[in-house]
């Protein structure tokens, strides 16, 4: 399926951010009646939602998931040999709603789906033009507990470089061999478990994932809570294969 003119320009946006707005700047999308500051350690506390740590968010745990991940005992990890500007650093500590989450878990693995999250991307017809597939696991509720969708990734509007997001994973895939068809699994590890994930697959023409992606696949799926074998993730409706970015 191919974009437009118009959304292929957003959909390429997004990926040409050259710095990522800090959690506070313009990206804060709260509610125009959020006037009255408020303690949101305090259990009663009425804090509105938005993209990043609202400004009524006056006492948060955390601000990035670089926080969380400080205060345990885990490091943001990297992927070798991807140089692109999504090859960004991933970790399970995760901040939502200015709260840090899984810390205590991450020792005896609790809370994360660790027998393999496999994300079924149909190339589309785009195989023999592919080099390298880029795979992002990202929690739908942001930072500042807003809930992000594919249709933002699709469309652009969802700024994938920004602070403001957890990356849980990222996983740098061949494309499927000629031959062999057009689908691949794309294979993602200790996602956390019982909570709504965007799984996240760009293709590239260059092999370190560089440069401007050719095509894009998403899909949003609820990971269950951890069972023993692997979960499978299924396309979203009216989105079977990846978006034909050229």
């Amino acid at each position: 399926m191919k974009l437009t003119e118009p959304l292929r320009i957003l959909a390429l946006g997004a990926l040409l951010t050259s710095s990522p707005l800090a959690c506070g700047d313009s990206e804060n999308e709260t509610r125009p009646d959020a006037t009255v500051i408020v303690d949101a350690s305090q259990p009663d506390a009425q804090v509105p939602r938005a993209f990043c740590v609202a400004p009524e968010f006056t006492n948060p745990e955390c601000q990035t998931q670089s926080d969380c991940v400080e205060r345990s005992d885990e490091v943001l990890e990297e992927v070798p040999g991807c140089e692109g500007d999504l090859c960004r650093g991933y970790a399970a500590s995760v901040c939502t709603f200015g709260e840090c989450e899984l810390r205590e878990d991450l020792e005896n693995e609790q809370n994360l789906y660790t027998t393999g999250i496999n994300v079924v991307v149909n190339t589309g017809g785009l195989q023999n033009d592919l080099s390298r597939l880029l795979g992002l696991a990202i929690p739908a509720e942001t930072v500042g507990g807003e809930t992000v969708t594919c249709d933002g990734v699709r469309d652009g509007t969802l700024d994938l470089l920004s602070s403001c997001l957890n990356v849980v994973d990222v996983r740098l895939e061949n494309p499927p061999q000629a031959g062999t068809g057009d689908s691949i699994v794309v294979g993602f590890n200790r996602v956390p478990a019982d909570r709504e994930m965007l799984f996240i697959v760009y293709g590239y023409p260059s092999s370190d994932a560089t440069g401007l992606p050719i095509g894009l696949y998403c899909t949003r799926q609820r990971v269950p809570a951890p069972q023993p074998e692997a979960f499978r993730v299924d396309a979203e409706p009216n989105f079977p294969e990846m978006l034909d970015l050229r």
